[in-house]
């Protein structure tokens, strides 16, 4: 790959001009090209540069908290708070009950 040229070369097919987002800081590992459903192609790099990722808190008793999702709560968590469920699907069908009659 050239970064400086804006290029990207392939095997079978030769160069291509592309643009890239972000420049790859140093060892490239793996190149994913895909191709969406509206023809476009992408390029998905991934690199390694050898930094360590900094830990920002350790996990602890203190820090974390479990969730469990239901059908008649929407999430209970292990601090005993409860979230109730919005009902999406009940508020659609009442607002749809009253546009089909008008």
């Amino acid at each position: 790959m050239y970064f400086e040229n804006s290029t990207v070369k392939l095997p079978q097919i030769g160069e291509i001009k592309v643009v890239f987002h972000k420049t790859v800081e140093g060892e490239l590992k793996t190149v994913t090209f895909s191709k969406s459903c509206t023809g476009k192609y992408y390029i998905s790099i991934l690199g390694e540069d050898g930094k360590e990722v900094p830990v920002k808190q350790a996990f602890s008793e203190s820090t974390t908290i479990g969730v469990d999702f239901r059908i008649t709560d929407f999430a209970v968590m292990s601090t005993e708070k409860m979230v109730e469920n919005p009902k999406y699907l009940k508020n659609s069908l009442k607002k749809l009950k009253v546009l089909q009659k008008s």
